[in-house]
C-alpha cells in the first residue's frame, strides 16, 4: 500500500445524531419559503429523484431540474453549522494520522459540505495538514462521485489500484466504488474500527 483514502463522517469520527443532519439539509428550502417543513422537502425529492442516490446528488439534481441556482443552498450550508454532537461521539487521535502520514500518501473524500468538515475537524482536534488532498463533493450532481475522485487521485499521483486502501463506512459511497476500481478496501462501523486498521498498517 502506498496511499490511504479516508471517508470523514462515521469513519474519522463516529456517534453523531444524523437525524439532525437531514433537518439541517432541508433548512435552506424552508428558509426560502419553498416548503413549510422537512417532510415536504423529502416528499418532493422522492417524486423527482431515485431514493437510492446520495442525498446531496438528489438535492443538486432537483435544483437543476427546477432551474434554481444551487449557490443559495451552498451559502446556507456554509453559514449554518448543524450540531449533531452527542455524548457518544469519538474521533480518531490526531497523532495516529500524523504517524500514518509518515508512511503513506493520505487523502480524504467526503460527501459533507466544506463548512462541516472544517468545523468538526477543528472541534475534534484533527489537522487537515496530514492529508495530501481533501476532496469534498457535497451537493453536486453528475459525475462527481467518490469513484470519480478515487480515479483522479490515482491518475494524479501515479498510483495503481492495489496500491490504494479505501477506509469508509458506506457500502454505496465508499466500498462499492473502491471495489469496482480494484482498490483495497475496509468497511468500518465505528471509530475503533478505524483506529484498529491504522494501527495494523
Amino acid at each position: 500500500i502506498k496511499a490511504v483514502i479516508f471517508d470523514f463522517d462515521e469513519t474519522l469520527y463516529s456517534g453523531g445524531d444524523w437525524s439532525k443532519y437531514y433537518n439541517y439539509c432541508t433548512g435552506a428550502f424552508i428558509k426560502e419559503g419553498m416548503f413549510e417543513n422537512a417532510q415536504q422537502v423529502f416528499d418532493e425529492l422522492k417524486r423527482f429523484c431515485p431514493t437510492n442516490e446520495n442525498f446531496g446528488f438528489r438535492v443538486a439534481k432537483y435544483l437543476k431540474m427546477k432551474n434554481i441556482d444551487i449557490e443559495f443552498y451552498r451559502s446556507y450550508l456554509n453559514d449554518n453549522i448543524y450540531d449533531f454532537m452527542t455524548d457518544n461521539v469519538t474521533a480518531v487521535d490526531d497523532e495516529l494520522l500524523k504517524l500514518l502520514k509518515e508512511k503513506y500518501k493520505m487523502f480524504m473524500i467526503s460527501d459533507s459540505p466544506k463548512s462541516h468538515v472544517d468545523f468538526y475537524m477543528d472541534k475534534f482536534g484533527l489537522s487537515q495538514e496530514h492529508f495530501d488532498e481533501v476532496y469534498l463533493n457535497s451537493f453536486r450532481e453528475g459525475d462527481f462521485t467518490k469513484k470519480f475522485y478515487m480515479n483522479q487521485i490515482m491518475e494524479k499521483h501515479h498510483l495503481k489500484p492495489d496500491e490504494v486502501l479505501m477506509i469508509g463506512d458506506s457500502v454505496l459511497s465508499d466500498m462499492k466504488p473502491a471495489k469496482e476500481l480494484g482498490l483495497q478496501h475496509f468497511q468500518v462501523f465505528s471509530t475503533n474500527d478505524t483506529k484498529n486498521i491504522i494501527n495494523s498498517l
